[in-house]
């Protein structure tokens, strides 16, 4: 399985969330995030209008897709991961600041 690139976290890539789990595409290449290497999921809070998915990993990474819009659009994209059976949480967070250590 091929690691993420780097660069997904400087670049605007898209989210693809089936019953298979959730994938990276970046410059049509994919790239799947393995569900037991996801600590949890949650929604974060960047601004007013702008929320996003968080995948918190076990190991140091988080990959953050931001949605521009209403809390609404991350929330259904949470129960589409939901219900690729990957952890969540309910919670919304600033990115980054619901870390499982920090609880």
């Amino acid at each position: 399985m091929a690691e993420i690139p780097e660069q997904v976290r400087r670049r605007s890539a898209k989210l693809i969330l089936d019953e298979d789990g959730a994938r990276v595409s970046l410059w049509e290449e994919e790239y799947p995030i393995p569900r037991e290497d996801v600590a949890k999921v949650y929604v974060c809070k960047k601004s007013f209008f702008t929320y996003g998915l968080c995948f918190q990993m076990k190991d140091p990474r988080d990959y953050i897709f931001w949605f521009r819009g209403n809390r609404k659009k991350a929330e259904a994209a949470l129960w589409l991961v939901r219900g690729a059976r990957y952890p969540v949480s309910r919670k919304i967070y600033q990115a980054t600041h619901g870390r499982l250590d920090r609880e």
